[in-house]
């Protein structure tokens, strides 16, 4: 199990694009976990489509910036592996086990 750390400024068409590619080009299971910052109505309509990838979700109505929000949402994760994506990221096919393939298990902690 993967899990996905995402932190956006309200980038509702990035962030539909980057759930598009995951669902599209993931072949191992993942688990997806948001924070939004500067929240809008239409972000959390996308978040509750996706309900059903989506492990964890915050939001806050100001700028939280990235690390305090990506460590809250790590703490929620449950998978083996652990990766931060930008919102405005499209991944490839098979973008996952490309990078599954290059992780050292002798290795506890990797920067990919």
């Amino acid at each position: 199990m993967i899990s996905i750390g995402v932190v956006s400024l309200n980038n509702v068409k990035y962030m539909e694009l980057l759930i598009k590619g995951l669902r599209r080009n993931t072949v191992n299971p993942f688990e997806l976990l948001v924070h939004c910052n500067c929240i809008s109505p239409e972000f959390k309509e996308l978040m509750c489509a996706n309900e059903d990838i989506l492990k964890a979700f915050g939001y806050s109505s100001f700028n939280k910036y990235i690390a305090a929000p990506a460590n809250n949402l790590f703490s929620q994760a449950t998978g083996d592996y652990f990766v931060f994506l930008d919102d405005d990221v499209y991944p490839a096919p098979g973008w996952d086990q490309a990078l599954l393939n290059k992780v050292n298990p002798k290795i506890k902690c990797q920067y990919l």
